[in-house]
């Protein structure tokens, strides 16, 4: 009895090392766990910091190109007034692909101008502004339709 008393003591013995021995693995096994999850999470809100800066910075370019576009759809009030036109713009988005311009050629004359290009956002506000460029070097002379959109549909399409 001494004997098989000392057997399920070595027993007992084993048994509480090998239960300390997981214990101090599991410990290592989170703490470094826990470290891979802090070195991550700050990973993540670095990552988090330079997109919302990213963000940040669209966002205002998009309100500046906002103000140019909204800058680029101003007519004379004399125009509006003498066509008795309200003149209105609300894009979809920050900025869009419509364009209108409203020219005096003459005393009896005006021309009026719409452009819609296909699409939202800044690709849209991107050609029309192209289109912009192209109209005003044309928008002034008193030229048939067909022959200002002749000139225009040249240079549109050689640009």
């Amino acid at each position: 009895s001494i004997a098989l008393a000392d057997r399920y003591k070595l027993i007992m013995d084993e048994n509480i090392k090998v239960q300390k021995e997981l214990l101090e693995i599991q410990i290592n096994h989170s703490n470094t766990l826990e470290a891979k999850v802090k070195e991550r999470t700050a990973t993540l809100d670095n990552t988090l910091n330079k997109l919302n800066q990213s963000l940040k910075t669209i966002q205002e370019d998009l309100n500046l190109a906002k103000k140019i576009q909204k800058n680029t759809l101003l007519v004379k009030p004399s125009i509006l007034e003498s066509l008795n036109i309200v003149q209105s713009y609300i894009p979809m988005v920050e900025v869009g692909g419509d364009f209108y311009d409203f020219t005096k050629l003459n005393e009896f004359t005006y021309r009026i101008f719409q452009a819609d290009a296909t699409g939202h956002g800044v690709q849209a506000a991107m050609i029309t502004m192209a289109i912009k460029g192209i109209y005003d070097n044309v928008k002034n002379y008193e030229l048939d339709t067909s022959q200002i959109m002749e000139i225009f549909n040249d240079d549109y399409m050689n640009k």
